[in-house]
């Protein structure tokens, strides 16, 4: 069984396990510095199911008692524990790679259907980072009270500054974050998800996700994007890309294969946020707010985006009165309170964009704040 433990932010997070799942989550974590620390986190992967108590209350697809959360979501069972100081979470994943050659080769084929191209044991891989790590984390910074927290955010660094750029799904975080990357001389920190607290922004090397319209009047994004890609890669882009929109096709890349090296930031002092928006308005408009009101605005975001965080706070409390994980108001009020500090003495603003703005002149006004 393969071991390792990384530092993410102020957590030590240990993975153990053995399988081409544990393989593949294995690569989309090797961008992480490794650590030989104490773990305060655990994700053990297993080869059979983790062993029910006893007692326990059943929720729709969860089993649920003050000490130990037990969750079945189709492709994974795993229980989440808390001992001492620690969580542990132990995992089963229900597939198993295929034996035969022909079954092999059936597999094979299906990947050009996906519309990430990837592999079914690829796909468990980035559905065990989204729908149970980011989660998961996100519980135990807050509960063990770390003043550090994740943001539905895109950031970078200018100059020695941190900036945020936070924003609903789909509003345009990726492209905003990539052309400033590309085009002026900023630093990429993250995407999709911001680590910070009442100080920094951290690097987090969470692979991007780019869809056709993060192409859009981003030439640089486009080149990278398709260089050194497979001729049914591409197909598979072009095809599904006409068949099924903007948003019917993604893939998924390193941000070291997409900026390099030299436009990495592995830590930039946390000075601004800009919540981006859309809004029934003929032009792009930028107005200073409250951190207050820009902290209320992303603890709404981040409990959205943290697919299943609100479905599983919300079984468990329906079935018990009390948990070592927070219930859904505990965690809004402590994530809100973690972003009315870390924003304290921040500047912040707030971007109202109407539905088809010019990305260049959003840049330059960003940049001009800045």
């Amino acid at each position: 069984m393969d071991e390792f433990v990384l530092n993410i932010g102020k957590v030590f997070v240990k993975f153990s396990g053995k399988s081409e799942v544990f393989d593949s989550i294995r690569k989309e974590f090797s961008l992480y510095p490794l650590v030989d620390a104490d773990p305060n986190l655990e994700f053990n992967f297993l080869n059979k199911s983790p062993v029910v108590e006893e007692d326990l209350v059943r929720s729709n697809n969860l089993l649920v008692s003050s000490n130990k959360v037990y969750v079945n979501d189709g492709h994974f069972f795993y229980v989440i524990s808390e001992c001492s100081k620690k969580w542990k979470v132990d995992l089963y994943c229900f597939f198993k790679f295929p034996a035969s050659y022909y079954r092999k080769i059936i597999y094979s084929c299906k990947r050009f259907f996906h519309w990430n191209y990837l592999y079914h044991h690829e796909n468990l891989a980035k559905n065990f980072i989204y729908n149970i790590f980011d989660y998961i984390f996100e519980l135990f910074s807050l509960k063990k009270n770390l003043n550090q927290t994740f943001i539905h955010a895109s950031s970078f660094d200018k100059n020695g500054q941190g900036i945020l750029l936070a924003a609903l799904g789909g509003v345009g975080k990726t492209t905003l974050m990539t052309k400033l990357v590309f085009e002026h001389n900023c630093k990429f920190l993250a995407d999709d998800l911001s680590i910070i607290d009442d100080r920094y922004i951290y690097f987090n090397p969470k692979f991007l996700q780019i869809y056709p319209y993060n192409l859009l009047n981003n030439p640089y994004l486009s080149k990278v994007l398709f260089r050194n890609r497979s001729l049914i890669d591409k197909v598979n882009w072009y095809l599904r890309s006409r068949l099924k929109g903007l948003k019917g096709v993604r893939r998924r890349m390193s941000p070291f294969d997409v900026f390099g090296s030299s436009n990495i930031c592995y830590k930039s002092r946390f000075t601004k946020i800009f919540f981006m928006r859309y809004a029934n308005a003929s032009k792009i408009s930028i107005s200073n707010v409250s951190c207050d009101y820009i902290a209320e605005l992303c603890s709404n975001v981040i409990v959205s985006e943290l697919f299943p965080l609100a479905n599983i706070l919300l079984n468990i409390y329906s079935s018990i009165q009390s948990c070592f994980i927070p219930s859904l108001a505990e965690f809004l009020d402590k994530v809100k309170k973690v972003y009315c500090s870390v924003f304290a003495n921040k500047k912040c603003f707030l971007i109202d964009l109407p539905e088809r703005y010019d990305l260049n002149y959003l840049c330059d006004l960003i940049l001009e704040t800045i």
